[in-house]
């Protein structure tokens, strides 16, 4: 207990220096750090851990959680919302309630408290990969699916921690990995763990922009009651019953508790759904 605890007081000094950072006006790092971090350390730890995932039963297993969760969830939203808002709004509330932030909130703190960040690595490998379709799905019509598609396909895959994960794919599965040296996987993955823990100081730079949320309406009910009530039971019942691995049940059980993407916001501007309620 006393070591989880001195790394949860870890993570929370780091955010308090992003903290200082913005209250002595140094807010624009925010951006820099964010560049760095999310184009070139996260991808390079990405590339390192597809590179070096070993096949397994239980790591099928996660793949299956995550798909089905984000199937149901969106399968699910989609009936329920049906005729009952318009279109802008219900597309807003399924991205929200579906998609979690899956990568930048939960990296530092499976790196702190897990010491492993594979199960994030995948869940935000999955997630991009659904996510861009499910907006455009959502979003277009059959004709403007078709204009679109190809467009978000690009965006998608030239995504850098998709780009990066598929390259680390190929090199796994083509073997060639193992014609590189070690040393070098080994850079990227101190490369990427301190792109984690820069990522912390962006938290804390951007703490002092967040609003409290006053009265909720219907459609942030659903999203508040999707993230921290439904996410959670569909993630946490299957993993319990096929995961024996317990840092990756860690990082399932944090990963289903997560706000919603910053991504989805991203997504809604583009297709112009209500942002306000992301």
């Amino acid at each position: 207990m006393l070591i989880l605890l001195s790394k949860i007081a870890f993570l929370g000094a780091v955010i308090g220096v992003g903290v200082l950072l913005k209250y002595f006006g140094l807010r624009c790092t925010s951006k820099v750090i964010s560049v760095l971090v999310l184009y070139v350390l996260i991808p390079l730890l990405h590339l390192k851990i597809f590179a070096t995932l070993e096949m397994s039963h239980q790591l099928t297993y996660i793949v299956l959680i995550i798909l089905f969760y984000n199937f149901f969830s969106l399968i699910f939203l989609g009936f329920l919302l049906k005729g009952k808002a318009d279109k802008r709004v219900k597309c807003s509330v399924i991205l929200a309630s579906t998609f979690q932030n899956c990568g930048f909130l939960p990296l530092p703190l499976c790196m702190i408290i897990c010491g492993d960040v594979t199960v994030v690595a995948v869940y935000v490998f999955l997630q991009i990969m659904l996510l861009y379709p499910s907006a455009l799905l959502i979003a277009s019509n059959s004709q403007s699916l078709k204009e679109r598609a190809k467009e978000v396909l690009i965006k998608m895959f030239l995504t850098p921690v998709i780009t990066f994960s598929i390259i680390g794919l190929v090199l796994n599965f083509t073997g060639i990995v193992h014609l590189i040296p070690n040393a070098i996987f080994e850079i990227f993955n101190v490369l990427g763990q301190i792109g984690i823990y820069m990522s912390l100081l962006v938290v804390g730079l951007e703490i002092p922009s967040w609003k409290i949320i006053g009265d909720i309406n219907r459609q942030e009910s659903i999203i508040l009651l999707w993230r921290i009530g439904i996410s959670p039971i569909l993630h946490l019942v299957p993993s319990y019953l096929l995961i024996t691995n317990p840092i990756w049940l860690k990082q399932m059980i944090i990963e289903s508790i997560m706000p919603p993407a910053t991504m989805s916001v991203v997504l809604a501007r583009v297709y112009g759904f209500a942002t306000e309620i992301i």
